[in-house]
């Protein structure tokens, strides 16, 4: 496979992977699997996405999720449901809380505060919840060892809701707005809304506001504030995926020329000779051999005669005569003439 098809395939199977993510991330999400119980986000039994989903469509109604804390909300005149709140921990938490729900639903919101299930054993006396609100919570099991939580004090609170064991729903006026307790978060699941239909029951808890607001702050679902989340919200999806394309198609162009490149002939190497091979080749075709210690013995002269005597040139000389046949024989005799002692 060429270059250009490789990066294509690459690009391919890069979109095909991302594809697939997308689906996986989308499915999950979808079935609400990674939000906690009681998350209107979850759409399985433990989930509260279908009450929020009925009230959406009612006419006349709004229904909204916040990502932001309670204290943070601006709302008036509104319906604030927490779901899943865990009973001994609600119980427990510090006064500042608890006057803190006291301020945000004497501005005119109903604050509806719904217990998940018990865990194990009862909460200790003397709560905060207890010594402020006077309220405490009772623990049962029924026969399948499932917990059961009641109210088992709650004092100039209002009862909407009882059971043989003690009140399940209980309400008290604060300025323009009220408190809810929900000992039976339960009612507000997905299972016990298509299953139970308590439709009476919930919608004297919810009250008379038409601004009903889910929390899913206290669940740890808030609001980023990054780019993927704007991105999500405004559904710009298809935006995102026409910019991966962009970038895939710039790297493959980038990646092979337009047109390709044409395929060059292979250069020819030729060996050359050296400087001497050359000196060489150049002699051997201008001078005769018998000529060849003359000349040497002629173009040292031109350079070094002043710096031997005439006696000793003059022997040099006659010894490059007498062998003008051997040239090689007639250099070394004429060398060894001019190198000997006394040579001035």
């Amino acid at each position: 496979m060429n270059k250009p098809g490789s990066i294509l395939f690459l690009i391919l199977l890069a979109i095909l992977f991302g594809g697939g993510l997308w689906y996986l991330l989308e499915s999950e999400f979808a079935a609400g699997d990674v939000y906690p119980a009681y998350s209107t986000l979850r759409s399985d039994p433990s989930g509260a996405k279908l009450i929020f989903e009925s009230l959406h469509r009612l006419p006349g109604v709004t229904a909204i999720r916040s990502y932001r804390p309670l204290e943070r909300l601006p709302d008036r005149d509104s319906t604030v449901v927490l779901l899943g709140l865990e009973p001994r921990l609600f119980a427990m938490q510090p006064a500042a809380d608890l006057h803190a729900d006291e301020e945000f639903a004497a501005r005119g919101n109903r604050l509806v505060l719904g217990m998940g299930p018990g865990a194990g054993r009862q909460p200790p006396r003397q709560t905060p919840l207890e010594n402020l609100w006077g309220v405490r919570f009772g623990l049962d099991f029924d026969k399948a060892g499932n917990s059961i939580l009641y109210f088992a004090e709650a004092k100039n609170w209002e009862v909407l809701e009882q059971s043989k064991r003690g009140p399940l729903v209980v309400e008290k006026s604060l300025g323009q707005g009220s408190i809810v307790l929900v000992a039976a978060g339960r009612l507000f699941s997905n299972k016990a809304i298509a299953g139970d239909r308590q439709t009476e029951l919930l919608a004297r808890i919810l009250g008379p506001r038409t601004r009903i607001v889910f929390d899913e702050a206290h669940f740890g679902i808030v609001e980023s504030g990054s780019i993927v989340a704007l991105a999500r919200r405004f559904r710009l999806h298809g935006l995102a995926l026409g910019l991966a394309l962009c970038a895939a198609l710039f790297i493959w162009r980038n990646a092979a020329s337009f047109p390709p490149v044409s395929t060059a002939a292979p250069i020819e190497k030729v060996a050359g000779r050296t400087s001497i091979s050359g000196l060489v080749t150049l002699l051997r075709r201008h001078i005769a051999p018998e000529r060849l210690a003359a000349a040497c013995w002629q173009e040292w002269r031109k350079s070094h005669a002043r710096e031997i005597s005439p006696a000793r040139l003059g022997e040099a000389e006659a010894a490059g005569r007498r062998m003008a046949n051997r040239p090689i024989e007639a250099l070394r005799e004429m060398q060894a003439i001019l190198r000997a002692k006394g040579n001035t």
